[in-house]
């Protein structure tokens, strides 16, 4: 399981062609001030509840285009109070 644990002084952190299909829940666990996460080109299917956990006010700016997900559930933003941007093209959302 990926897990990106205690980084404290990161602000851009970049995880684009990793290959990653599911976001498992506390996959950044401990880890604040992240304001920008780019999870493109990942094959990504599926982000489990919890996975953004601990960048719940940091996070500004999600991208997560260019992977497979097939619908958008309500959960895997609900917490993420800091968010002004969310970049979900070029997948397969109907």
């Amino acid at each position: 399981n990926l897990r990106i644990e205690n980084l404290e002084k990161v602000d851009v952190l970049n995880m684009n062609n990793n290959y990653i299909k599911v976001l498992k829940s506390f996959t950044f666990k401990n880890t604040k001030k992240i304001g920008l996460l780019d999870l493109t080109f990942n094959n990504m299917i599926d982000i489990e509840y919890n996975a953004f956990y601990s960048l719940e006010f940091d996070l500004r700016s999600l991208n997560l285009s260019y992977n497979n997900f097939e619908k958008v559930k309500w959960y895997y933003f609900q917490k993420l109070n800091g968010l002004t941007i969310l970049i979900l093209s070029y997948n397969k959302i109907s």
